[in-house]
C-alpha cells in the first residue's frame, strides 16, 4: 500500500469548452469524476458526477468573515446563496485559510456529504 507517490499521474479530460460552459473529467480519486461548470446571468452552476457509490464530501471554503447558515438544503451568505441538490447532509466546520505567506485567519467550510452526483447553484445576490 502506498501512502505517497511521487510522480504519480492522473489522467484527465477537457471534453468541452465554450463560451459559457466548461466540462471535463478525472481520476485523481481514484474513481473518474466528472465536473462542469456553466455561468448563467447571475447563477454559476457547478456539476459533479462521480463513477462510485462510496459516500464522498465536498468542501466550500468561505472567505474570511463570512459566516453562511443552512437552510435545509441551502447555504445562506451576504454576497451569495448556494443551491446544493445531491447531497445526504450538509455541515459547517471551522478551518483556517492563509491569507498571506505565514498568516492564518479562521473561516468556515461547508462540509457535504454525497454519493454519486452533487449540483453546486451558486446565486448572486
Amino acid at each position: 500500500m502506498f501512502l505517497f507517490c511521487v510522480g504519480c499521474r492522473t489522467l484527465d479530460q477537457l471534453t468541452n469548452d465554450s463560451d459559457n460552459h466548461i466540462e471535463a473529467w478525472h481520476d485523481g480519486y481514484g474513481v473518474k469524476v466528472q465536473r462542469t461548470f456553466d455561468l448563467r446571468n447571475k447563477e454559476f452552476v457547478i456539476s459533479d458526477k462521480v463513477d462510485s457509490a462510496k459516500e464522498g464530501i465536498s468542501y466550500i471554503h468561505f472567505a474570511p468573515g463570512v459566516v453562511p447558515m443552512v437552510d435545509g438544503n441551502r447555504l445562506i451568505a451576504t454576497q451569495a446563496d448556494v443551491v446544493v441538490e445531491g447531497a445526504k447532509e450538509i455541515e459547517i466546520a471551522d478551518d483556517w485559510a492563509s491569507v498571506e505567506y505565514n498568516k492564518l485567519e479562521p473561516i468556515k467550510v461547508a462540509k457535504i456529504k454525497f454519493n454519486s452526483d452533487l449540483k453546486y447553484k451558486i446565486l448572486l445576490k
